[in-house]
């Protein structure tokens, strides 16, 4: 397929979906689109071709990219006149974020009390606990007492003596969740308002530490808004590259150092990204060809090449001839920029879960350090 391909048809209306669709959502339309279009079916061999090249497009994270913005300018041709750079970057993931932490808000405060309840309860029984500890502690004082007066033995009155303290100790200053409060003289009613205060500044503080994830969008965009330069580490364009497929719908599973691969899921479908970021001549086909056999190895039919100097002529026709995806510094670089003022809204499910585990991830990719032979950087979720 050549690089302009996208530009002959609007592939989400060819199969039927929104531009909002995830990755499995595009493998199912193209499903059920092909049972419909297929000459076997009643269909014909142009609309089969059709269905084909849009699922060939929007199942390719950079072509559906470059395909998006095309038939977005082409369809709002307002948008032509505007400075799309100026648009808010991430639009639509970050109103998807913020809906789902006013979401998570109103459910920590919603079980405010049921938190209160809890906490009463916890208070409740530990100044229970604390009485009968007293009682015990008298009880065992007295007994020490008399058995020091009938035997006198002189460390029955230093048991007693301590045994007498703690009592006191506790009756005077017993600790109820992390409050001193007096065993005896405080009532239920006292600790259901200490439940109360301490539910409010637990749910308070929970609400407060969802706002970190409005913190790694932060992180995200300073991630990709900066475009790459050979005076970034390999490393750098690995996580540069894992942001982009990440809001694009792609889960990423693993980093491998030594073969320089990062290997992503929508949960059907895997894909292998191999990248080569660094100054000199252009990669040879022996690195297009280890990308394939990591392929083959680990049965993944989808893969991406990185190589910012570019490919050989011999590499660019093995990579073109078993279905490799090859783009350079520039390429991905508009990419990348490109994604921006896009309207991708990352993986299906829990986002704030989702940012956790790439957050983790994104740890994960650090640079190699010297290491045995037999030895290899793996990272993995």
């Amino acid at each position: 397929m050549s690089r302009d391909q996208y530009k002959k048809l609007n592939c989400y209306t060819a199969l039927d979906l929104n531009s909002s669709a995830s990755p499995s959502d595009v493998r199912l339309a193209w499903v059920k689109a092909s049972f419909k279009h297929h000459p076997d079916r009643g269909g014909s061999n142009a609309s089969q071709a059709n269905v084909n090249l849009a699922y060939e497009v929007l199942s390719d994270p950079v072509a559906r990219q470059a395909h998006d913005i095309f038939w977005k300018v082409k369809e709002d041709r307002s948008l032509a006149k505007k400075n799309v750079v100026g648009r808010e970057p991430f639009a639509k993931f970050k109103a998807r974020l913020e809906q789902a932490i006013q979401a998570k808000k109103a459910k920590i405060w919603g079980d405010l009390s049921s938190r209160i309840a809890a906490n009463q309860k916890k208070f409740i029984d530990e100044l229970h606990g604390i009485r009968r500890r007293i009682v015990w502690s008298a009880v065992g004082a007295f007994i020490c007492v008399c058995l020091a007066s009938g035997l006198n033995w002189s460390i029955l009155w230093v048991v007693a003596l301590g045994a007498g303290w703690g009592m006191f100790a506790n009756a005077m200053a017993a600790k109820i969740g992390g409050r001193k409060f007096s065993a005896f003289s405080t009532s239920e009613d006292v600790l259901q308002k200490y439940a109360e205060q301490v539910s409010s500044e637990q749910c308070k503080s929970d609400a407060e530490k969802l706002d970190r994830y409005l913190l790694s969008l932060a992180e995200m965009v300073e991630l990709l808004s900066r475009s790459s330069s050979f005076d970034d580490s390999e490393e750098q364009v690995a996580r540069r590259l894992t942001a982009c497929l990440f809001l694009m719908g792609y889960e990423p599973k693993s980093f491998d150092g030594a073969d320089r691969t990062l290997l992503f899921s929508d949960k059907d479908e895997k894909i292998l990204v191999r990248f080569r970021h660094r100054v000199g001549d252009v990669a040879n086909i022996g690195y297009v060809k280890k990308l394939s056999a990591l392929m083959e190895h680990k049965g993944i039919s989808r893969g991406l090449l990185f190589c910012s100097p570019g490919l050989s002529g011999n590499a660019a026709h093995f990579a073109d001839n078993h279905g490799i995806k090859h783009y350079s510094l520039d390429s991905m670089n508009e990419w990348i920029n490109n994604i921006l003022i896009s309207e991708y809204d990352g993986p299906a499910g829990d986002i704030t879960e989702h940012i956790d585990r790439l957050r983790i991830f994104l740890s994960g990719i650090a640079p190699r350090v010297a290491r045995r032979r037999y030895k290899r950087s793996r990272y993995y979720r």
